[in-house]
């Protein structure tokens, strides 16, 4: 169901009459607080940048014995991306691509494709892994962009802390109280590439402690050109209207309830195979997607050093689309406690449970063994953090163990090693494994793939199949790393993190046994089952530094480089090589340069560049992409801003096309903002 405007300014009254307190006055934004940007801060103040989801826990990010990354608010802003996806790209290490005007690959040290298998994303905990396919609807994720406190990105396994699918990276956005979005918030923008882009949040004071914001989102994006010149059907628009509250009612404890919801309507190129001639022809659809989540939580600090968090969530996710129809429904209760033992141990440990039930649907090509189903989760984890030698020496252990229905008993645990060398070196070291659930979708499809005449005979039909494999087991990473951060002077510092992965078990292809069927029509069967038969490693490096030569500019460069091979696999099809690898390339590189020429003006520039894909016969070429952001704020709380993307070229492409799944160039494009904070 295509969203309409008078549905969206429907939606947008009702969420006002229910959650907008008549008597609640907004709190205008303090001058003082918008000007602590990130540019005003200098290298010791980066480090002690909080970060939760490296260990569920808030800790310095110069603590933390993993390779993190922090994208802050004021990146965010300075960088004039407005895409979640776009906005990773600031992180160093990520791999993302965009494949056509709504569909994208993100990830993290492999495992890319439309649906990153092995990279978990959560928006505030709540997870949108999807577990239909594996991966993120990234079209359908989208927030107010000034309600983002923080991304903070982990790269590498955080299975011990996050549990099943946290295997090569986890992403966690987080978004701001609602206290520290107080007032009117307006940005609109328009430009060739965003037909229509408007957000508005209006936050307001219950109590003197307790404070809520309501937000508000439409989107709407053109179609882009295939790179043989004809349009492809990739456009988007999609509405979401989203609500927080927060209660702090005592100075131990606080709540908070917060809630989304979207609709949205994704255009998609699809392919269907006839049992007749012509045996297949492209058809253009356009998928609905709409879904709801509400979010709880309970903090109290028992005493020093001593907290329990409590949180549980419902998510309800509904996808009608050319060959399917679902609905997910997601319960998950988690609740940990972390408590300090004598002076040397820091010791966290939590359990949840989550259930959910899917209801799915095949249609045009697609069949599934079960059209509902029950799934569920129960998992414990246990960290402690010990310091050998205090202030200086920290040894980490810990691990997830989970029992859940797809692949039943788990156990992913890690050991990591930190030592600071001094107040402003610092080395670690880890090792760690993690394990990928298979899918839904992979326990459960038969995907009609093509039909063949043999010698040109109708009668005599050969059907090509996928099929899912109810037996898949767990893939499995034991992942080995090394860090090391320095500030090299009061101006300049440097963070560099090696890896090395092994992979067992990946899911990958055998070959079905040619057998008659009898549906659709008569035919031989043949065609591939998904079975564990594939394994490999992956080694690299990511490398970032931050340079602010004087207070008003600051410049940062990002590198990375990944190798990924594949192990001896007998009995795998040849193309699983490839397959396995990925569509990601192997480098990627980041430059950009934010400076405030006045106080009222921000001038950013931005660089990205990758390396040459070779994924199958029409390789990617290697391409670098200009973005050149000016803003001016002429009175408080107004901002004007222009932005030009991809200045170098007119157009690249990014992903390589599949039969399912069609690419189009990433065209050049400028577009103009306006946000008012009132």
């Amino acid at each position: 169901m295509s969203i309409s405007k008078k549905t969206f300014v429907l939606t947008a009254f009702l969420w006002s009459q229910f959650f907008l307190p008549v008597h609640a006055a907004p709190i205008p934004p303090d001058a003082d607080a918008l000007s602590d940007t990130l540019i005003d801060l200098d290298l010791e103040s980066l480090m002690d940048v909080e970060v939760y989801a490296a260990s569920k826990k808030t800790q310095r990010l110069s603590d933390i014995s993993s390779a993190v990354f922090v994208i802050n608010q004021d990146m965010i802003r300075r960088s004039g991306l407005t895409e979640i996806p776009e906005i990773l790209r600031l992180a160093p290490g990520v791999q993302v691509s965009r494949i056509n005007g709504n569909a994208w690959s993100v990830s993290i040290r492999g495992g890319s494709g439309r649906y990153g298998d092995k990279l978990l994303v959560m928006i505030d905990g709540r997870s949108i892994y999807t577990l239909l396919f594996a991966g993120v609807y990234w079209e359908d994720q989208d927030l107010v962009l000034a309600d983002i406190d923080r991304i903070e990105v982990i790269r590498g396994p955080g299975a011990a802390i996050w549990g099943a699918n946290a295997v090569n990276g986890v992403i966690n956005i987080i978004t701001k109280a609602a206290s520290e979005t107080q007032g009117l918030h307006v940005n609109v923008s328009t430009g060739t590439m965003n037909s229509g882009l408007a957000g508005m949040r209006y936050g307001g004071t219950i109590s003197e402690n307790a404070h809520y914001r309501v937000s508000l989102k439409y989107r709407q994006q053109v179609t882009f050109d295939r790179p043989d010149g004809g349009e492809n059907h990739d456009g988007l628009q999609v509405g979401h209207g989203s609500f927080r509250t927060d209660w702090e009612p005592n100075s131990r404890d606080s709540f908070s309830l917060q809630g989304a919801m979207f609709d949205g309507t994704v255009e998609e190129n699809m392919v269907e195979f006839f049992p007749v001639p012509p045996y297949a022809g492209r058809v253009q659809e356009d998928d609905d997607s709409r879904g709801w989540d509400v979010v709880g939580s309970w903090s109290r600090q028992v005493s020093a050093g001593n907290q329990i968090d409590l949180k549980l969530y419902y998510d309800d996710a509904h996808r009608d689309s050319f060959f399917y129809s679902s609905d997910l429904d997601t319960f998950d209760l988690a609740l940990q406690q972390q408590f300090v033992i004598g002076r040397r141990q820091n010791v966290i440990y939590g359990f949840r449970y989550r259930y959910t039930g899917t209801e799915i649907e095949g249609k045009t090509n697609f069949l599934v063994a079960h059209e509902s189903r029950s799934d569920y989760l129960y998992s414990f984890f246990l960290q402690d953090e010990i310091a050998l030698l205090e202030k200086e020496l920290f040894l980490t252990l810990g691990s997830k163990f989970e029992y859940q229905s797809f692949t039943g008993f788990e156990v992913q645990p890690t050991l990591r090693l930190l030592w600071n060398v001094n107040q402003t070196n610092s080395l670690w070291t880890a090792v760690s494994r993690a394990v990928r659930t298979p899918s839904i979708g992979e326990q459960e499809m038969a995907l009609e793939y093509g039909y063949m005449p043999v010698d040109g005979n109708p009668d005599q039909l050969v059907g090509f199949w996928i099929l899912g494999n109810s037996d898949l087991d767990s893939e499995t990473l034991i992942a080995y790393e090394a860090g090391f951060r320095s500030e090299l002077t009061s101006a300049l510092s440097v963070d560099l993190a090696l890896f090395y992965n092994q992979y067992d078990d990946v899911r990958g292809f055998e070959l079905l046994t040619p057998a008659p069927v009898l549906e659709p029509v008569p035919h031989l069967r043949t065609g591939m089952q998904m079975a564990n038969n594939v394994s490999g490693h992956g080694y690299g490096f990511e490398l970032s530094a931050d340079w602010k030569p004087v207070k008003t500019l600051r410049f940062r460069a990002n590198y990375s480089n990944i190798q990924i091979e594949t192990d001896e696999a007998a009995g795998a099809p040849d193309f699983l090589d490839q397959e396995f690898a990925g569509k990601a390339p192997t480098s990627l590189y980041t430059l950009s340069m934010d400076w405030a020429p006045r106080s009222d003006m921000d001038l950013g520039m931005y660089l990205y560049g990758s390396s040459r894909l070779n994924y199958s016969a029409d390789p990617v070429p290697d391409y670098i992409r200009f973005d050149l952001r000016l803003a001016w704020r002429p009175v408080t709380g107004v901002e004007l801003s222009l932005v030009g993307r991809n200045l170098f070229d007119s157009e690249h492409t990014e992903y390589p096309s599949t039969d399912a799944l069609l690419n189009s160039d990433i065209p050049q494009s400028i577009y103009a903002g306006l946000t008012l904070d009132f």
